[in-house]
């Protein structure tokens, strides 16, 4: 019975069109797929060990975000990070994913311009908001 559908398929749209209308399905289901990652991924020595990618990174943002709103400490002040966003700095980033400091500069603006993220930077800190948090956290 199949080997009839698919028959019937290639003679009306041909092999290149099916496989991409197969590979558009594939492509659209996967868009929607989610998972949890536990926090305990950033004990293992190897997420530690290596040089991220960008995807590493952008796991990593998320991963360490707030997930809830919570009073926290930099250079004796204390300040409000509100869930969905991560209160680091640059250079702490550079040295956690290897990368050096324009690197990572480069990708928090590249982020911003996807709109994945808004950041705001001064000579102590920056903040990372991460725009549509709850989407990320499968709520």
């Amino acid at each position: 019975m199949l080997d009839y559908i698919y028959n019937k398929l290639m003679s009306r749209i041909g092999s290149k069109q099916l496989t991409k209308s197969l590979t558009d399905h594939r492509r659209n289901n996967m868009t929607h797929t989610k998972i949890s990652i536990d926090n305990s991924l950033l004990d293992l020595s190897f997420y530690k060990r290596e040089r991220f990618n960008r995807t590493h990174a952008w796991i990593d943002i998320l991963i360490n975000a707030n997930k809830e709103d919570a009073m926290d400490f930099n250079n004796g002040d204390e300040i409000l990070i509100k869930k969905g966003e991560l209160l680091t700095s640059i250079k702490s980033l550079s040295e956690k994913w290897k990368w050096n400091y324009q690197t990572v500069s480069k990708f928090l603006t590249l982020l911003k311009k996807q709109n994945l993220i808004d950041y705001k930077s001064d000579n102590k800190k920056t903040i990372l908001t991460i725009n549509n948090f709850n989407k990320y956290l499968g709520e």
